[in-house]
Order: structure tokens, then sequence, then C-alpha cells
């Protein structure tokens, strides 16, 4: 009976193509070329005598016989989870894998990741950094925390939180400048976030909130989200702040909100993981932890800016 079975490797490809209807999205998930993962195909096609997949110019579909033999490998798959699910749970110590960006791990995940881990102690945390989304396959990343629209084809995204933006200063700085009105502005220095290229901008947030033409004549400019706060944190100028990375500052007093209006963008913070994670005990602990800590904080009201067009995922 086992000799009639194709390889692990075609039957995974397979899987991944079924669900994903794309021979470049599944070759994507599994670390592999489009090339690669079509030629596998092919193989398996060959073995059962049967054709899996209507191939047109921009996508595949899958024929009758794909259908009913996608369930089967579907359920195979869900099972062999399963039984690593069980294993992993049975053992002493497990990694977890999480991908996130820079900006989050610093000013949010790395000051809790300590509850977290004295909740889970047999559970070894990996942050792993990086700009690009995880493609869970050959890099070994269980889940990810990214700001985005909430489309991750193949993947399960969970909303964690809404993106708020306002400005932001230190308390010293309002001592030798005072901030109360927009127009006070004028009178400091703009900290702008240009790591940040797909959110609002100052010139966003003016245009919404000022009815008359303030022009800002100080402008102090960084690729990169934390920095920026820093400068603001050291009294350097006026920043914006985006919910939840400022939430500590804020808290702990290094940090002051200017006026009591916020954009909230459209690109929020997102918890996206493969649909086969989500029985591991460890991805379910951490996402029930994350959602535990982001889903109780309050949501003001805020006006909400849509995202420019096809913005990529931060």
């Amino acid at each position: 009976m086992s000799s009639r079975l194709p390889s692990l490797t075609t039957l995974r490809a397979f899987e991944a193509t079924s669900r994903l209807l794309s021979f470049s999205k599944a070759a994507e998930q599994l670390g592999l070329t489009q090339s690669a993962v079509s030629h596998q195909i092919k193989s398996l096609e060959a073995q059962l005598s049967v054709v899996l997949f209507d191939r047109h110019t921009r996508n595949v579909q899958l024929t009758a016989a794909g259908k009913s033999f996608a369930a089967c490998v579907h359920a195979a798959f869900d099972l062999l989870a399963a039984g690593v699910d069980q294993v992993l749970a049975e053992s002493s110590e497990t990694t977890l894998r999480v991908s996130t960006f820079m900006s989050f791990s610093a000013k949010w995940l790395i000051p809790r990741l300590n509850g977290f881990r004295t909740r889970h102690p047999k559970i070894h945390v990996r942050v792993d950094v990086r700009d690009e989304l995880a493609n869970f396959g050959n890099d070994r990343i269980d889940i990810a925390v990214r700001t985005g629209s909430g489309n991750y084809p193949g993947l399960v995204s969970e909303l964690i939180c809404n993106n708020e933006i306002f400005p932001v200063c230190s308390p010293s700085l309002l001592e030798s400048t005072p901030i109360s009105t927009f127009s006070d502005l004028e009178l400091t220095t703009l900290i702008h976030d240009e790591g940040w290229a797909n959110g609002p901008s100052w010139h966003d947030w003016l245009r919404y909130f000022t009815k008359a033409r303030i022009k800002p004549t100080a402008h102090l400019h960084f690729t990169h989200s934390n920095l920026a706060l820093e400068a603001a944190i050291s009294g350097q100028g006026v920043a914006l702040g985006r919910t939840p990375l400022v939430a500590d500052d804020l808290a702990q007093g290094r940090l002051v909100r200017l006026f009591d209006v916020s954009l909230q963008s459209d690109l929020a913070y997102w918890l996206i993981y493969p649909r086969s994670n989500a029985r591991r005990p460890a991805v379910r602990a951490f996402r029930d932890w994350i959602l535990g800590e982001l889903g109780s904080a309050p949501v003001e009201d805020t006006l909400v800016m849509a995202a420019r067009p096809n913005a990529a995922d931060a």
C-alpha cells in the first residue's frame, strides 16, 4: 500500500497549490521556485494518471478529480499536524519563532515579553526582526505581527490593534514652548517618520485638522520610527505617535499627547499565521496572550483615513 503513495514533496506542493490556487504563491510559501512546484505537480499527475489542475494564463483551478483528491490531502495533512502538535505538547520545551518589525518589537513587544515568558516558561521565544512578510516555510517562522490591510491570502489574519496617529512631544519641550493650538506647531520642529511611508504624514495630519494655513519652518527627518520617537523624547520637536508604539512612553511620562484628536489609518496591526499552526500550543498561547494584552486597550473616537492604494505592509 505504501509503495503506491506519492512522495511527501509532491503532496506538499499539491496541498499548497490547491489551497492557494497559485503556483507562484505556493512556491513562495514553500520556499521553492515556481518551476519547481509546477514540476512536482506534473510528476504527481503523471504518477496518478489524472489531471489535477486546469491551467489558465493567470491562474489555476482544480479539476473535479483535483477537488476530490485535495479534500483527502488536506485531511491527511491536518491529521499529521495534529500528531505533531501532540508531540510538541508532550515535549518539555518548545521554540516559538515570532516575526515582526523593529519599531513594534522595540517599543511594544520587548517591554512586555517577560510577562509571556513568565506565564509560559517552557516556550523559548525567538524574535525575528524583518520588514518583509514571513513565508512560513523555509524561514521556520511560526507567527508574525505586521501592519497592513489584513489581506494575506492563504493565511489567518487577526486584528490585534487599530492604528491611531496623533502628535506627541516631551514634557520638557512643552515647558520651553507651550503648544495649545494647532498654530503653535509653527513655533517648534516637526519630526518626520519616513520609515512609515504608507501612513499619514504631517502634511496629511495638518490638512485634516487645521483650517488655517500652517507653515512650520523647522523640520527633522528620520528613516526609522524608533529614531523619530527618541528625538521627540529628548525634546527635539513634535512627532506623530502611533498606537501601540507610544503607549509606554505616554504612560511613563516620557511623552505627552497634544490635542484631543487623532487619525486612524486603515493599516492596522495584524497577527498572521498559517491555519495549520493554529493547533500548535505555543502559537495558541502567544495568540491568546497578545490579543489579551492589546484587546484590553480602549479605542477612542477617531477619524478614519484611507491608506494609499496598494500600500505595502510595514
